[in-house]
């Protein structure tokens, strides 16, 4: 019987294929593996211990150089429009309590660009600035300094601690803060800004502030608290009122007008069904 080339080929493959199997049974053949995968395993194991080494020494470089500007505590200028009323000048002061380590700055008859100027020398970190019309507060402005960005609401439903029948006297402790239905991009970006003004509280304060965000208002609520046995009592001790984002501008507010922006509120997002999309 005559043996073709391709049949001959196919008994060559089919000897290599019985050697590869032999070379398998040998012990040689599971040990190798074993040792390459020891091996890999040490190399994985002696890269991560680099990289948390790595690791820790970035943290301690960012806290040598950069915690003392994150956990600076705020130092907050509280101020009015041009002329204020007495009822206004109430309000600020009652915004004084809310805000730990801030002051009021007496606005007169100066502009804009010269209460900023005064503000960067005495190295305020923000600047709140309380309109009113007839009487009635009705816009607030947060601007971090000292470059912005600069945030504008509106005010509606104020209601001072002065005017409420029955309630706690406002403490000077550092609050708790709570922040209810914050879910969006745009309302973590509000409660960031919020936040900053607030800082770290003790856990023994008997404070709490809270932010609830429900159709595009943000509405504020304060009290205080005491255990009484297995009991707590809370009362709310004021002010209360509603803020609602109008624009957030990157800029300080002697210069919004040439400033871009970050976001502003257009007449067609002015809906509910778009409001509740900002919560």
């Amino acid at each position: 019987m005559l043996v073709t080339e391709p049949n001959r080929n196919r008994q060559a493959n089919r000897c290599s294929i019985i050697k590869i199997m032999e070379q398998r049974k040998h012990p040689y053949f599971y040990q190798k593996p074993k040792e390459k995968y020891e091996k890999s395993l040490s190399i994985v194991h002696k890269m991560k211990d680099t990289v948390k080494l790595k690791s820790k020494e970035s943290t301690v470089k960012l806290r040598d150089d950069v915690v003392e500007e994150i956990i600076k505590r705020p130092k907050i200028a509280i101020t009015t429009s041009k002329l204020p009323s007495e009822r206004l000048l109430l309000f600020i002061k009652e915004l004084r309590l809310i805000f730990p380590n801030s002051y009021c700055l007496t606005r007169d008859g100066n502009m804009m660009s010269e209460m900023m100027r005064k503000c960067k020398v005495d190295g305020f970190t923000d600047l709140i600035v309380v309109h009113e019309y007839m009487e009635v507060p009705d816009s607030l402005v947060i601007c971090h300094l000292p470059y912005g960005l600069t945030t504008s609401f509106t005010l509606s439903g104020v209601i001072m601690h002065s005017d409420m029948p029955v309630v706690a006297q406002m403490s000077d402790q550092t609050p708790h803060i709570v922040f209810n239905n914050f879910r969006s991009f745009l309302s973590m970006k509000i409660m960031s800004i919020l936040q900053y003004l607030l800082p770290d509280t003790n856990m023994d304060s008997q404070r709490v502030i809270t932010f609830t965000h429900e159709d595009g208002y943000i509405s504020f609520r304060q009290h205080t608290h005491k255990q009484d046995g297995d009991h707590v009592k809370r009362r709310e001790s004021g002010p209360r009122f509603q803020l609602k984002l109008i624009e957030m501008k990157f800029e300080t507010p002697e210069a919004l007008d040439a400033a871009d922006e970050d976001w502003i509120l257009r007449p067609y997002l002015n809906t509910n069904q778009h409001l509740r999309r900002l919560g």
